[in-house]
């Protein structure tokens, strides 16, 4: 059995991330399996149906043996194949369809039961509202596209890759987009390296998530109110780099890949028969950006691993209350977090970091034999303003 071809930045934080936000930051698909609802999110970066294991148990779906073994690259997860099932979306049925069961991604949270994948709908033409993160079908195209800069689809690719059109070099350039990732803008590390040497104060805090193929990823977050990416032109959005997970599923030449917190910032119509994408980027204010004020994640050295060792950007609260790097954290407050494996209730832990500014967090922490509390006073790092 071959490995399963899919990208899974779904938001979902793994048990000791701090990337989880304050409001709903998916897209949500009405889906059936064998007439019970179930919640599937749109992901234009995933290359197919997937069903979580935690729901097929839930259905009570038999299902395939997991692979003796299988070359998981960025990118790629093993999976099962359901029995088959009467698969009901967006109102059109499909019967005796078997599908794929991807390993729960790490954390408490089962509010996600599955993934459409970008072939699903790529057949569509449909008007993606980045203010309120709706997707609509359409028969027809809007009558103001005349305005939006156009972007030709990368049609034999199995994510949603949109060309700019071809500068100077005549190399061709591509924007990933990924309505499964919660971030921002993710650019190319040598981009990002330079833009960063040229705005070495700008506001940076950091995250945490995990993706299938790429495992647990820590991540620097910028905030960038101007950015010009190859002429389209974005602003206020967090910006971090790309992950392993994206460097593999999307084509050679990607400059960025977009998540809805960077979708946010524009409208786009996908025409499915001419195979472009227009976009319009958004101007109006920027609402506020939930985001870690601390300036500091917590994460265990590996998968297995079960310290949490503290990573930090200088100049954050966390390092002025004098947090500093590979500190193990012991307690937030009163809760006792080295039980983070087995205990419910400790995770996820992003849900202190994302309190309102002023926010006071008493953190206990190991640094070689010497046990300590950093006194941490969460502000706004990120955000319009």
């Amino acid at each position: 059995m071959k490995p399963w071809l899919c990208q899974l930045l779904l938001g979902l934080s793994m048990a000791v991330a701090a990337t989880a936000q304050s409001y709903d930051s998916r897209i949500w698909i009405p889906v059936k399996i064998n007439d019970q609802p179930v919640r599937f999110i749109f992901d234009t970066g995933a290359t197919g149906t997937i069903l979580f294991q935690h729901t097929a148990a839930r259905l009570h779906l038999d299902s395939t043996p997991l692979p003796q073994s299988a070359d998981v690259v960025p990118g790629n997860i093993a999976h099962l194949l359901t029995e088959p099932v009467k698969f009901t979306l967006l109102g059109k049925e499909f019967t005796d369809l078997k599908l794929a069961i991807a390993p729960d991604p790490p954390g408490p949270s089962n509010e996600i039961d599955g993934v459409i994948g970008w072939p699903n709908l790529s057949a569509n033409n449909f008007l993606f509202t980045g203010a309120n993160l709706e997707i609509n079908l359409l028969h027809l195209a809007p009558d103001n596209l005349s305005s939006w800069p156009e972007f030709a689809e990368k049609s034999d690719h199995q994510v949603l890759s949109l060309r700019f059109p071809l500068d100077l070099s005549g190399q061709p350039a591509y924007l990933g987009v990924d309505t499964g990732s919660p971030h921002g803008l993710r650019l190319e590390h040598s981009a990002l390296e330079a833009w960063r040497k040229a705005h070495r104060n700008a506001p940076t805090t950091l995250n945490a998530y995990y993706t299938p193929g790429s495992g647990l990823v820590v991540s620097e977050e910028i905030w960038v109110p101007e950015f010009d990416l190859h002429g389209l032109k974005l602003n206020h959005i967090p910006m971090g780099p790309m992950n392993p997970t994206e460097q593999h599923l999307y084509p050679p030449g990607t400059l960025a890949v977009i998540g809805l917190q960077g979708l946010r910032r524009l409208d786009l119509f996908h025409d499915s028969k001419n195979q472009i994408a227009h976009i319009n980027p958004i101007f109006t204010p920027a609402p506020p950006y939930p985001h870690n004020m601390i300036g500091a994640v917590f994460t265990p050295e590996n998968l297995s691993a079960d310290s949490l060792l503290a990573h930090v950007v200088k100049g954050s609260p966390a390092y002025k209350a004098g947090v500093r790097e590979g500190d193990v954290l012991i307690k937030i407050n009163e809760m006792d977090v080295t039980s983070w494996r087995t205990t419910p209730g400790i995770l996820p832990l992003s849900r202190f970091f994302y309190q309102p500014p002023g926010t006071v967090l008493h953190l206990t922490l190991k640094r070689g034999d010497k046990t300590f509390v950093a006194k941490v006073t969460l502000r706004t790092i990120l955000g319009p303003g």
